[in-house]
């Protein structure tokens, strides 16, 4: 059995994880670069200083997107 100080820690994480999670999404327009749906660059670019995780099959940054993908979950529970 796992001692009570490894469990305390492994919350810990997970709330460490959770609260970054909702910052990001909640400072998502203001970090993002581009917009998510806009044509930024060459098609499947690798990453770079321009480009953090590279561009999709379209040209899209994926970071923008990613970011923008976390800011909808957190209005899930105010849905209904």
């Amino acid at each position: 059995m796992p001692s009570s100080s490894s469990i305390h820690a492994f919350a810990r994480a997970i709330v460490i994880v959770v609260v970054m999670h909702l910052l990001l999404g909640a400072l998502s327009p203001l970090i993002a670069p581009y917009d998510a749906s806009a044509l930024v660059g060459a098609p499947l670019m690798p990453p770079s200083s321009e480009f953090l995780m590279g561009t999709d099959q379209i040209g899209r940054d994926y970071f923008s997107r990613i970011l923008e993908g976390s800011e909808l979950p957190r209005w899930y529970p105010f849905a209904e």
